[in-house]
């Protein structure tokens, strides 16, 4: 059944909005670290309180976001800037109201784009966040590098684990973003997981440490992630959903409803109590 009353809260908010989308990037540095499970998580957490979410997948793949949320395509985002296909066919529809957009094969040819593909990626992304008032970027990084969509996220989230090559991974990043014509994230937090809390939180200490005083950037603590014992039914799925509930707690606090938005049209705060079956 459509719920018409979710789409006119959703409709009203775009109108009266005083804000652009917001953008939120996710980069893992080590596999198992939690970056794709929170992403997903935080999709299905603000779909569900009426936002209108848009998700661009940078990997593929049964672990893949596309997949976590029960999608699959052929076609990349890659396509779309090529003329091969368009927006509107690429885009994929989940069950929660997600935007879904992959773009493994883009992410990968990056550092590659001409600049009429730049111009045309750009294009598209314009389109995109038209439509939508989240967007959240599943990034991977190649050669420590974000993706174009990754860049322009005004929040950066790196995750890793507690292991000497992730550590200098997300440092080497940081600085190479951090030095990037474009604008540094007005928020830079991380991510841990595939180790201990106590590990995690010890590494956090170091790598914070080192972008406070190496690069001037301040480094905050978003969370911590236990690794997932199995695929799409691990017993961490409630960790997930609450790191991603705090997660967009925080965002809504930080961009609230606009002003004269009507009470009973107004976000629900209430948060979701668990997640869909299939992201479990």
């Amino acid at each position: 059944m459509v719920d018409f009353r979710h789409d006119q809260a959703a409709g009203l908010r775009a109108l009266l909005r005083r804000i652009p989308v917001q953008r939120m990037a996710l980069a893992s540095l080590a596999p198992g670290c939690g970056a794709t499970r929170l992403a997903t998580a935080l999709a299905v957490v603000l779909a569900e309180q009426g936002y209108r979410v848009a998700l661009i997948d940078e990997f593929q793949g049964a672990g893949s976001a596309t997949a976590r949320l029960g999608l699959s395509s052929r076609l990349d985002l890659l396509q779309v800037v090529n003329h091969d296909t368009t927006l509107a066919r690429l885009r994929l529809a989940s069950a929660q109201g997600i935007s879904v957009f992959p773009a493994a094969r883009l992410a990968a040819q990056n550092a590659a784009l001409s600049r009429l593909q730049m111009a045309e990626l750009e294009q598209a992304f314009a389109r995109i966040e038209r439509d939508h008032e989240i967007l959240l970027i599943d990034a991977a990084p190649n050669d420590l590098r974000l993706s174009a969509a990754a860049r322009r996220a005004e929040r950066l989230v790196v995750a890793c684990n507690d292991t000497q090559a992730a550590l200098t991974g997300a440092y080497a990043l940081i600085k190479r973003h951090a030095g990037q014509p474009a604008p540094a994230p007005a928020q830079l937090e991380l991510l841990y997981g595939g180790c201990t809390q106590a590990r995690a939180q010890a590494a956090h200490a170091n790598l914070a440490a080192l972008c406070a005083q190496q690069l001037r950037i301040g480094a905050g603590w978003l969370g911590w992630l236990a690794q997932e014992s199995k695929f799409s039914r691990s017993g961490n799925s409630e960790d997930t959903l609450k790191l991603a509930c705090i997660t967009a707690d925080k965002w809504l606090d930080e961009h609230h409803e606009p002003q004269g938005t009507p009470p009973e049209l107004a976000t629900c705060r209430k948060l979701p109590s668990r997640l869909p079956e299939n992201l479990q």
